[in-house]
């Protein structure tokens, strides 16, 4: 059954380019009001929707990457 289910639903790259969006600005957000972190000193950058440049070959579609610059 849980075959059928996931072979019935369509995702697309607008699809998980959104979600990853609405996550990296719901992080943010957090760290803006119970971390304490300026929101002008954070910033969302475009999602990557392919595994280039991983090198751990560990699952693209539940991955979260953080930078401090």
């Amino acid at each position: 059954m849980e075959s059928l289910l996931l072979a019935s639903y369509g995702v697309d790259d607008e699809s998980l380019r959104a979600l990853a969006n609405r996550r990296a600005e719901t992080v943010k957000e957090w760290f803006a009001g119970k971390g304490g972190i300026a929101s002008e000193r954070m910033f969302v950058v475009a999602p990557k929707l392919t595994a280039d440049g991983i090198q751990d070959k560990g699952r693209t579609d539940a991955r979260v990457d953080f930078a401090i610059r």
